[in-house]
């Protein structure tokens, strides 16, 4: 994989087959879990700073907090029903699965206030459904 030069700031990690199923819809929760936790440990990733979704074919996109910490990571109180997530709480981790689409990060690099950021993101999110 062909990573840019400029997310080198940014803490990732992108499962394979072989960590095992990653997804509530797909497997029982205490076989996700188990899965999840040896692949973020192995990732130097904390699960406990997780907030996840529920990824279904729409254009809503969740803002999410701290307040919103643990949702998904363990169980199926994940954000229901979007198809992005956006934050600007640092060191929140973000947590999609996904079957056959691939992910888009969306990760400006500047120091602006909340609206801005999400103003760029639901318009990219707008531009990109254009297209």
């Amino acid at each position: 994989m062909i990573i840019p030069e400029w997310f080198n700031d940014i803490h990732f990690a992108f499962s394979r087959h072989n960590d095992g199923q990653m997804s509530f819809k797909r497997a029982e929760p205490d076989i996700v879990v188990k899965n999840r936790i040896k692949f973020f440990n192995g990732n130097n990733l904390n699960l406990d700073s997780v907030v996840a979704s529920e990824i279904i074919h729409n254009k809503r996109i969740a803002l999410v907090s701290q307040n919103d910490v643990g949702r998904g990571a363990r169980e199926r109180n994940w954000i229901p029903e979007i198809d992005g997530l956006v934050t600007s709480t640092v060191g929140l981790l973000l947590l999609t699965t996904h079957a056959d689409c691939a992910p888009i990060v969306i990760y400006p690099d500047f120091d602006t206030s909340l609206k801005i950021y999400t103003e760029r993101v639901l318009f990219l999110r707008d531009l990109a459904f254009c297209i």
